[in-house]
């Protein structure tokens, strides 16, 4: 059992290893005056979860925060299909996540409900969400953790 923990945790460890390295080679051309890669330039996004009201063995939602912004301040009223969240990894017996319902929070800002998908309910332990976000000045990525551990 051990061991496939570590298997695991080496391979969240390569994933979340790619993203910076991705995130760090867009950084890397726009800053040294290459065309920068995506449409136009690269956006700055931050993320973080929460449980919220989440709890193991239930179905309530977890929420995602996301800061996006641009060399030239925050971006404001991104459309919806801006957004693209992708659970990377869940713990065991835990089932993919799914996002529900989008917050605009102002100043570029915005927040994302997340539940488990179809009749799954949340497992404890901690959940992965990759983040990209698309728009006309370009786009970024961020990696956002969930930890669910709390019952009722």
């Amino acid at each position: 059992m051990q061991r496939n923990s570590r298997v695991k945790r080496a391979g969240i460890v390569i994933v979340v290893a790619a993203i910076v390295v991705v995130a760090a080679a867009a950084v890397a051309y726009s800053s040294s005056g290459v065309k920068a890669l995506g449409p136009g330039g690269v956006l700055f996004v931050q993320a973080v979860g929460h449980q919220y009201a989440a709890m193991v063995r239930k179905t309530g939602e977890a929420r995602i925060f996301i800061a996006v912004s641009s060399s030239n301040g925050p971006l404001e009223d991104l459309p919806k299909g801006s957004f693209e969240i992708t659970s990377l990894a869940d713990p065991p017996q835990g089932g993919v996540s799914e996002k529900k319902e989008r917050h605009d929070l102002g100043k570029g800002l915005y927040s994302f409900d997340i539940v488990p998908a179809g009749k799954s309910q949340w497992a404890k332990g901690l959940y992965l969400f990759g983040i990209v976000v698309k728009s006309t000045v370009g786009w970024g990525t961020a990696v956002a953790e969930v930890l669910i551990d709390v019952n009722e």
